[in-house]
């Protein structure tokens, strides 16, 4: 729902990314995602954010994931 808060947290051993596929409001660069790191946002509108990590992927494949926000 919009308005819900998401979390990230690295929970492995090697420095991830969360960049949004498109646009550049939210998101954790490498520096900011260390193991034991903690990212959150909130989305407060609804649609489709995807989201890849560039270490270990591109925007289509490797990983990658999506936050759905609707109503």
């Amino acid at each position: 729902k919009p308005g819900t808060t998401v979390v990230w947290e690295n929970k492995g051993r090697n420095d991830h990314d969360v960049l949004p596929v498109s646009g550049s409001e939210w998101g954790v660069q490498p520096e900011g995602f260390a193991p034991g790191d903690v990212y959150s946002t909130t989305f407060d509108e609804p649609g489709v954010y995807r989201y890849y990590c560039s270490i270990h992927g591109t925007t289509d494949e490797g990983m990658v994931g999506a936050v759905v926000v609707s109503d």
